[in-house]
């Protein structure tokens, strides 16, 4: 085997030589080629060769080749290089709070360091279109600012450059060695200055895909020559290439359910503040009536009244006509106390000036009137040094209300309780009853469907304030109504 042109792998030629002529021997590592063009790694031993005189008079070599141990020992160091930098990716992942652009810049400069000289990631811009460059690095600092300066805004067409033909193939491209004029014919437009001012002499390139979806690329360049791409370093990159293409599928599905949960959440604040708008409505709705019920209506019957009274006291005592007057006054009264109970429903005029527990009480004392046979027990435990909101007041005097009118209307009981407590932070309604009770359903929109919307109501309150409530019933064993509102 015929060798030419021997490169120290571990000293220069000065060394050598140096090293030689203190010592009289020198051993290392000699990159050696092939007449055939194979290089090889080999083990160099050189003596010096001198007379009687000690004059050197000669040199004598040997070589031994160590190429298969140097690939193993290479193929092994790569195996460790790749594990370490998946496992620094799947810290990234999980525990270092970066970025999409952070993680894939921190895989530049690692891929770079280890089989550089130079990285590249791109992505598939959003219209399947082109690559977008969103992270390199180079070992070098200077070829590492041009490519900052080429690549920033740099957007490459699918089949365009040599990227561009893999993304549009789907399959790895690797030049172990190419010439300055051959990388200038083959990269994009966009890279020829790098090309001119930095070189590019080596290239692997090898797509990004997910389940056989391209999402991008992943290369390597070479600034320098005499140092081509294997086999190895394509095993390399196509290996990490998996774990980069895994952990980006990822992103994309957490991005997915990010925006999934926003667009949630931006629907139901929506759907929230169209929820407080229409209770908003119906409550100004309901004082409109009451007022309109108060100040119109009720004003007039009170004004006929007087004129009955008037007309029958001019009236002869006893005549017909003085009778059926005097019959038609109770009949106007109980309209109006019809008249000013509906707007006592619409809108307890006590609400706003004494809190919640006093009208509570005295709504408790006009129902027991009208329905003598039902006992109410109340329990209430204002706080007067910390008074609730008047939103807070009204919402929870309208569920007590729908609370009170259910019990009428379904539960055939005869004894209620009501529990009121204010707390600091929250406040708690309860309404119990000993009645028929009901089989509670497991959403809410049953309730609607069964005619219940009274409950429907009261619900929307509670989500309008951001409480809880809970409605516990077994059929025979009564009904017990719970809302938990928070004061703020």
């Amino acid at each position: 085997m015929e060798l030419q042109n021997p490169e120290f792998l571990q000293n220069s030629i000065e060394d050598v030589w140096r090293i030689l002529t203190e010592e009289g021997y020198y051993q290392g590592e000699t990159l050696q080629t092939c007449k055939d063009g194979r290089r090889l790694v080999m083990e160099t031993m050189v003596s010096v060769l001198r007379d009687e005189t000690g004059r050197v008079y000669g040199y004598v070599a040997i070589n031994r080749d160590i190429s298969p141990r140097r690939q193993a020992e290479d193929a092994a160091r790569q195996v460790i290089e790749l594990m370490q930098v998946q496992a620094e990716l799947a810290w990234m992942q999980s525990g270092a709070n970066l970025d999409h652009r952070q993680m894939l810049e921190l895989l530049a400069i690692r891929v770079a360091e280890l089989i550089g000289d130079a990285c590249v990631i791109t992505l598939l811009s959003e219209d399947r279109q082109a690559l977008v460059p969103v992270a390199y690095y180079n070992t070098n600092a200077q070829a590492a600012a041009l490519m900052r300066s080429l690549l920033a805004n740099a957007r490459i067409p699918i089949g365009s450059g040599i990227s561009g033909q893999v993304a549009l193939f789907s399959t790895m491209v690797m030049i172990p060695e190419l010439t300055l004029e051959e990388a200038r014919v083959r990269v994009h437009p966009s890279l020829k200055a790098y090309v001119d001012q930095v070189g590019l002499y080596g290239v692997i390139i090898v797509p990004l895909k997910i389940r056989d979806r391209l999402v991008g690329t992943l290369g390597v360049t070479r600034d320098r020559p005499g140092k081509p791409y294997t086999g190895d370093d394509l095993a390399f990159l196509e290996s990490l290439a998996g774990s980069v293409a895994l952990w980006i599928s990822n992103e994309e599905l957490f991005d997915t359910v990010q925006k999934e949960l926003a667009e949630r959440r931006r629907v139901e604040s929506e759907l929230s503040e169209i929820q407080r708008r229409l209770l908003d409505g119906i409550e100004a709705e309901r004082m409109d009536l009451a007022r309109e019920l108060h100040d119109g209506p009720v004003q007039e019957l009170y004004g006929l009244a007087m004129q009955l009274r008037n007309l029958a006291a001019g009236l002869p005592a006893g005549s017909p006509p003085a009778e059926m007057v005097t019959g038609m006054q109770p009949t106007i009264q109980r309209i109006i106390d019809s008249l000013r109970a509906t707007s006592m429903e619409l809108r307890p005029p006590a609400l706003s000036r004494f809190g919640l527990e006093p009208v509570i009480r005295s709504y408790c004392e006009q129902f027991e009137k009208m329905q003598p046979g039902l006992e109410i027990t109340q329990e209430l435990a204002s706080s007067p040094d910390n008074p609730v909101s008047e939103d807070l007041r009204l919402a929870l005097f309208r569920i007590f209300q729908v609370g009170l009118t259910n019990i009428l209307r379904h539960a055939q009981a005869h004894r209620v309780v009501i529990r009121l407590q204010e707390g600091a932070e929250s406040v708690l309604l309860e309404i119990q009853d000993d009645g028929v009770g009901f089989h509670v359903p497991e959403r809410w929109v049953e309730l609607a469907r069964q005619g219940h919307l009274g409950l429907i109501g009261a619900v929307e309150r509670v989500e309008r304030f951001g409480g809880q409530m809970q409605v516990e019933s077994q059929p025979g064993a009564g009904t017990t109504v719970r809302v938990i509102l928070p004061r703020s």
